[in-house]
């Protein structure tokens, strides 16, 4: 019966999603640059060299020359779960880089970019969250041969979730109007979790742990379009396809010492194989510049959660999708402000969501500024916070006995950012 203890405790570690940071899809972040925070609506921009991710085929609206863009975000995290009303916290923060380049020359421009596509930090849960809880009613379970109903503490849960992307892109202007463009992406994904729990009873106190890491990677493409069809107006289309992610497992520590009788019944091996895709996305955006001072834009970014290959979970979810607008307004030729709306929907039901990092629907402001202090330097500044509405299931793990779970989040950001022109 431990077999099947240690097996449950595996089982649950084993299926973490690579919960989004922010607003995003299930699995897929978008706050790769710290333009986007400041506006979250990038998908028709062509001011920034972080385009190479939001809008690759507008890369040829730049003049020629080369171009680098960097940038971090500060994400100050909360997240809670709410159990039977007592509260289970983490608030560990997350940083999240950017790195951009443009090379254009006539038609033609080459670009590169890296950052975190999906997961983006660490999660302590130093009391425990819904995952432990569920591992404590195991515990508690007589028929584990683990002394039965007591006291169960000491519970804590440590996850973390990075997924690497490089991306290296060209792109081509057919005419004034039309410009296509053709990418590939390389992601390095890493996921890891640790789990402790402890139950007190006249048996004694029996202590179980758990360790686990994963790592996959994958190839994924990215076909762009832009068009300007008048000097006003911007239209930019972009398509990620998805990227085929099978983890493999390493399990670190073993309380139990189960490993090698782990079967193939419980879903988890050592040096077993998990698939979790990262889905593919359709990001849409379109510019208006109303005034030679203001300008508008608004996207529509889709997340194809469906089409994963989840192990089935896929089934459990709908697609997701991001709405947002954004006003930008030019003070003079050093100076301009920002501010942008996006509405976030996951596609997801509470009860499926990631108990540490739950995908919830949100509410996302953002806003910043930009100042041009010399001939090819731009500096950036962004602040914003993503809202996300609470929502709550019942947990009933077994007869008699039922919990009400609720979820809360809520993400503050602030970032500063730099584009030089080097030649």
């Amino acid at each position: 019966m431990k077999k099947a203890l240690f097996s449950f405790c595996l089982t649950v570690l084993s299926l973490f999603p690579a919960a989004s940071l922010m607003a995003g899809g299930i699995d897929n972040n978008t706050n790769w640059s710290i333009e986007y925070i400041r506006t979250f609506n990038r998908n028709a921009a062509t001011d920034g060299a972080d385009i190479v991710l939001y809008n690759p085929a507008g890369t040829t609206r730049y003049s020629d020359g080369l171009y680098a863009n960097g940038s971090g975000h500060y994400v100050s995290k909360q997240y809670t779960n709410r159990i039977d009303g007592t509260d289970k916290n983490s608030n560990e923060p997350s940083v999240i880089p950017g790195l951009f380049a443009i090379y254009k020359k006539g038609r033609w421009a080459i670009s590169g970019g890296y950052s975190i596509h999906s997961g983006g930090g660490v999660c302590d849960f130093q009391e425990g969250s819904q995952t432990t809880g569920k591992l404590g009613y195991a515990m508690m379970n007589p028929l584990l041969g683990l002394g039965g109903p007591g006291l169960v503490s000491g519970q804590r849960i440590k996850a973390e979730s990075y997924y690497k992307g490089y991306t290296l892109g060209t792109a081509y202007q057919i005419s004034d109007i039309v410009s296509l463009s053709l990418g590939v992406r390389y992601i390095d994904a890493h996921r890891e979790a640790r789990i402790s729990t402890t139950l007190t009873n006249s048996g004694g106190v029996n202590s179980q742990n758990a360790a686990f890491e994963e790592n996959a990677a994958g190839w994924g493409g990215i076909f762009g379009l832009n068009i300007s069809p008048a000097d006003p107006v911007n239209i930019g289309i972009r398509y990620e396809t998805g990227v085929d992610l099978d983890f493999k497992q390493s399990v670190s520590q073993d309380s139990l010492g189960l490993i090698p009788f782990i079967g193939r019944a419980f879903g988890v091996t050592h040096g077993g194989v998990v698939s979790r895709d990262l889905p593919a996305i359709l990001g849409l955006g379109a510019s208006y510049q109303m005034t030679p001072r203001v300008r508008m834009e608004s996207n529509l970014t889709w997340y194809f959660n469906r089409n994963a290959d989840w192990q089935g979970k896929e089934d459990k979810v709908n697609d997701g999708f991001d709405l947002g607008l954004m006003l930008e307004y030019k003070f003079n030729e050093k100076w301009l402000a920002s501010v942008g709306y996006l509405y976030t929907r996951t596609g997801m039901e509470p009860e499926d969501m990631t108990p540490e990092a739950p995908e919830l629907d949100a509410h996302t402001i953002g806003a910043g500024f930009a100042y041009r202090p010399a001939t090819g330097l731009t500096l950036n500044f962004g602040v914003g916070n993503a809202f996300y509405p609470s929502d709550s299931f019942t947990y009933s793990p077994a007869a008699g006995i039922s919990d009400k779970v609720a979820y809360k989040k809520n993400n503050f950001i602030i970032g500063f950012g730099f584009e030089y022109k080097l030649m």
